[in-house]
């Protein structure tokens, strides 16, 4: 029996109205390439987990420091404002921070979106993202946070026989979020993510076992 691997190429539009502008660089302000290793890069720096604290690796100055400010705490779970169970992805959104995490949920499966102060401070509940179980990829822009993911089980927590892929888009105006694409495949996977402009462009595989 042979069995070969689907490699193909995908081009979206977030946008069907809006005036193409030519642009030379992907415009992705911060990338979370999450396989548990949550850390998310940008230009201006890097947040990554350690223990459950959230820390921010500043390339100006070298400097790696949690994102608490507070002198006076003592920096444990129970009080420490850079203390979130589950954090997938983050970015700064001027003068606050974003943040996709599955704090305050029932399970792991259970994705939220948090705005706080840069410090952590002042949590806000933003969003429920749905139907998502296992991330590989976050992109956080000026417009969309942009997810692929892949589900390996029904609502039961049954296997399926074969996986779901697919691309999910929050959009941060209109404050909602859907899956815009998805394909169910054997071992299905969405290992590269890019967005230019109002464009996502996705290689996704598969595997097929021919009867």
């Amino acid at each position: 029996m042979k069995r070969w691997a689907g490699i193909f190429l995908l081009v979206f539009v977030l946008c069907a109205g809006c005036q193409r502008e030519e642009q030379a660089e992907p415009v992705t302000e911060w990338t979370s390439n999450y396989l548990g290793l949550s850390a998310t890069y940008g230009e201006q720096g890097s947040f990554y987990t350690k223990s459950n604290f959230l820390h921010f690796l500043d390339p100006k100055s070298g400097m790696d420091s949690l994102i608490c400010d507070n002198i006076e705490c003592s920096h444990g779970k129970e009080n420490c404002a850079a203390y979130f169970d589950g954090i997938v992805g983050a970015s700064i959104e001027g003068d606050h921070l974003l943040l996709l995490t599955t704090y305050g949920g029932n399970s792991m499966t259970e994705y939220y979106l948090y705005e706080t102060s840069l410090n952590g401070e002042n949590r806000k509940k933003i969003a429920h993202l749905r139907d998502m179980q296992l991330m590989r990829e976050v992109l956080f822009t000026e417009k969309y946070v942009i997810i692929s993911f892949w589900n390996s089980f029904d609502e039961k927590y049954k296997p399926l026989e074969k996986d779901i892929a697919g691309i999910y888009v929050y959009d941060k105006e209109a404050k909602e979020g859907k899956t815009i694409w998805e394909i169910q495949e054997l071992q299905a996977r969405i290992p590269t993510l890019v967005h230019i402009g109002d464009e996502i462009y996705l290689v996704s595989f598969y595997i097929d076992l021919p009867i």
